[in-house]
């Protein structure tokens, strides 16, 4: 899926490049597989209903991951280890969910397709 920014500034993007989101009031930080980050004044919610279906996951509700790029979960500190060494904080609420998943099949056969 390509996310577009309506911008003459700022390319469009393949959710494939896209590491996690990060909402910040009425803004979304997008950290990108290739180092870079895009500020961009939509909220959160904006980008998860458009990425949800691309299998982001919403941990927390400053946080949008994308799964291809989870390292590893840490169940005390509470936080999502991104492969290029960024954390995302995960919530009380979403941390079974993400354990869960984490640990099923599907979450190997989705990281396996990418």
């Amino acid at each position: 899926m390509t996310i577009s920014f309506h911008t003459k500034s700022c390319p469009d993007i393949q959710s494939s490049q896209i590491i996690m989101l990060q909402g910040d009031s009425n803004y979304t930080i997008i950290y990108l597989n290739n180092g870079k980050k895009i500020v961009n004044s939509n909220t959160l919610k904006v980008y998860e209903k458009k990425l949800s279906a691309e299998g982001f996951l919403r941990v927390h509700r400053a946080y949008l991951v994308n799964p291809i790029f989870m390292s590893s979960f840490d169940m005390d500190k509470k936080s999502v280890l991104m492969k290029n060494g960024m954390k995302a904080e995960v919530s009380r609420r979403k941390t079974a969910i993400l354990k869960g998943f984490m640990k099923s099949e599907s979450y190997f056969n989705f990281c396996q397709s990418k």
